[in-house]
């Protein structure tokens, strides 16, 4: 492991806390009593929710960490825990709408890694990506991080499931790169998250999560 080798990433997180409102239906109490041929008033109550995520992550890439290895699923980037706090009433999902930096950079495609390019399999998981071993690689590209898995709702979360109310989830970096870094090279990744109260379509699995530290 070079943990001095100069070869650094950093991810740029877009919020330190997020607080959004999302509409609730109730209906008031004196409209409950609307007579038949009457008119029923609904009234919207939002729901607020409360994430907080780090706004940067800082991390390094060790591209003589030989891949096939690999056990634990850290891969070649090497880097603290990311933890996701919801201290929301309600359950939420996290995905990544869009992806900002050296996009070029990223892939689904272990074909694509070579010995003089810097192309990086990347990605944001509350788990190690389904299909990390090379037999299962060509089949699980959705769970590595590119425009193109952005674009289509990249999540952090294993499917189904939700992150529960007042509860946090330790979310981790993982990779797979080619072995063409110099010592000055950087990767910066710039994803924009995307949280919402869990949807009851999404959220079939019960909910993950540990006690908030």
């Amino acid at each position: 492991m070079l943990k001095n080798s100069g070869r650094k990433g950093l991810l740029i997180l877009p919020f330190l806390l997020l607080t959004a409102l999302l509409p609730g239906v109730t209906a008031a109490a004196a409209d409950k009593q609307a007579q038949a041929g009457g008119s029923l008033t609904i009234q919207a109550n939002p729901t607020l929710l409360t994430v907080s995520i780090p706004v940067t992550v800082n991390f390094d890439v060790d591209p003589t960490k030989e891949a096939s290895l690999l056990t634990d699923g850290s891969g070649q980037l090497l880097q603290p825990e990311l933890k996701i706090i919801n201290r929301s009433i309600v359950p939420i999902d996290v995905t990544v709408s869009k992806v900002e930096g050296d996009v070029d950079l990223l892939t689904d495609s272990m074909d694509s890694l070579t010995a003089t390019g810097r192309e990086t399999m990347f990605g944001i998981k509350y788990q190690a990506p389904a299909g990390w071993d090379d037999q299962g690689l060509a089949a699980a590209q959705k769970n590595w991080l590119t425009e193109s898995s952005a674009a289509a709702g990249y999540r952090l979360l294993p499917p189904h499931t939700a992150l529960a109310a007042d509860k946090q989830a330790v979310i981790r970096l993982y990779g797979r790169t080619g072995k063409g870094w110099k010592v000055e090279d950087t990767l910066t990744i710039r994803p924009t998250f995307v949280i919402a109260a869990a949807s009851d379509n999404v959220h079939t699995q019960p909910d993950i999560g540990q006690v908030i530290s």
